[in-house]
């Protein structure tokens, strides 16, 4: 494998020199890589390296990530699409799940790239996570400076604000994602274990009522009749279309 094409700032580089301007493509268009992209990987484990890399690398912004992730994106999409970066083996994969990835693509078309349109360190202005930035980056980075500008956005927002703008300007993209049960309980094998490996023994007395009554209301749901079941279901439902309603 060429050394030199693992070299993240070296592809950086050479994207801020061909001068890309994502703002002048048209809407849902991904950008068509300059003349260098025939010295870019072209292989999905030259690119799960080159990922592996920029995570690791701490001196590295979500912005130069998302850069990273935005070129390999237009890059393989004609050949194979980089979605098969995250079917390699668990040990050759970057860390974390596609949908990762596509978060880091998205902020990096849309806020990584310079333009004349931008205003003055317009990176300070954004909020510092990458689930913040994806809220933000769903929106489009126009309408982004625009609310910067009319000062009714800064890099103090939180993740759950920038869901609120992203809900108001795009509610297309609130989609509430049906329960999956094999997530549910990962997420449960999960805070388990770090209740005995980090709790004490008083943590563990105060879990021990709630969880027996967490059981027993799930135990009388499941010994219930299929209406009743439905029913509670049901409620369920309405009182979470209520809370987003408030």
């Amino acid at each position: 494998m060429n050394a030199a094409l693992l070299d993240c700032d070296w592809i950086e580089n050479e994207l801020a020199d061909a001068g890309i301007r994502v703002q002048r493509q048209p809407e849902n268009v991904l950008v068509v890589l300059p003349d260098f992209s025939h010295s870019l990987p072209d292989s999905s484990e030259e690119w799960a390296s080159i990922f592996k890399m920029a995570l690791r690398d701490k001196t590295k912004s979500i912005f130069a990530r998302g850069r990273l992730f935005f070129i390999a994106k237009t890059h393989l999409l004609p050949r194979h699409g980089e979605s098969r970066i995250w079917k390699l083996q668990k040990s050759a994969r970057p860390p974390g799940a596609k949908r990762t990835g596509d978060k880091y693509a998205l902020v990096g078309q849309e806020f990584s790239f310079p333009s004349e349109n931008t205003c003055s360190h317009f990176d300070e202005h954004l909020p510092p996570s990458l689930a913040a930035l994806f809220y933000l980056a769903q929106i489009g980075r126009a309408l982004v400076l625009e609310l910067i500008l009319d000062g009714k956005l800064d890099e103090h927002f939180t993740i759950n604000k920038c869901r609120e703008l992203r809900n108001h300007y795009r509610p297309d993209l609130d989609i509430k994602r049906p329960f999956n049960r094999s997530h549910w309980l990962r997420r449960l094998a999960r805070a388990m274990n770090q209740l005995k490996s980090e709790g004490k023994r008083p943590d563990w007395l105060a879990a021990v009522p709630e969880l027996a009554g967490h059981l027993e209301s799930l135990r009388t749901l499941a010994d219930g009749t299929p209406d009743q079941a439905f029913l509670t279901q049901a409620n369920g439902e309405k009182e979470g279309n209520e809370g987003k309603a408030e």
